[in-house]
């Protein structure tokens, strides 16, 4: 890796003047390109990150609504777990709300 290294700074040495202008101003331009595609990536993934905790908190607010309709009209604790996922525990603050 190191001989690799050694010959491209020995190639770029011999370029001429405007060669080596040229070829700065590429790398240059391959950097930005690259930064830019960085940059569309994370904000891409932090847009996701985003849709999808709104989604499980709709999805969380959707069970509460159900148990808590459960509970309304006397659903036995045990049939709103199987439906709900909620523990007996996190069932019977709903009922005391």
């Amino acid at each position: 890796m190191h001989l690799q290294k050694a010959k491209e700074i020995l190639r770029i040495d011999n370029l001429s003047i405007k060669e080596k202008r040229a070829y700065e101003t590429y790398i240059k331009n391959q950097r930005i390109h690259q930064s830019e595609i960085t940059t569309v990536r994370t904000d891409v993934e932090y847009e996701y990150e985003k849709k999808l905790k709104e989604a499980k908190r709709q999805e969380e607010e959707a069970k509460q609504k159900l148990a808590k309709k459960m509970l309304k009209y006397g659903e036995p604790i045990e049939e709103i777990m199987k439906e709900t996922g909620f523990t007996e525990d996190e069932i019977m603050k709903m009922k005391h709300l």
